[in-house]
């Protein structure tokens, strides 16, 4: 089974996804985006983080799932993880 937490910023999807991963059958895959790092995240725990070179490569190399710009910066789920 596969479950989406999806909305727009500010809906709390991170409350949510930090709840679920306390679960010890959860399996989370890591979003990668080329935003920069906040004070308060941690790099491979929150988000990978890269630049845009790399994201926009990686897409070109058929290694991202899914992803979007969103607010000038991209999103995305890389397919290796799920």
């Amino acid at each position: 089974m596969i479950i989406v937490i999806s909305g727009p910023s500010g809906a709390g999807k991170t409350t949510i996804t930090r709840r679920l991963r306390e679960l010890d059958n959860i399996f989370y895959s890591v979003s990668v985006t080329t935003r920069p790092k906040r004070e308060n995240e941690v790099e491979g725990f929150d988000y990978r983080f890269v630049d845009e070179e790399t994201f926009k490569k990686w897409v070109d190399q058929g290694k991202v799932l899914e992803y979007s710009p969103v607010y000038g910066n991209y999103y995305g789920t890389l397919k290796e993880p799920v």
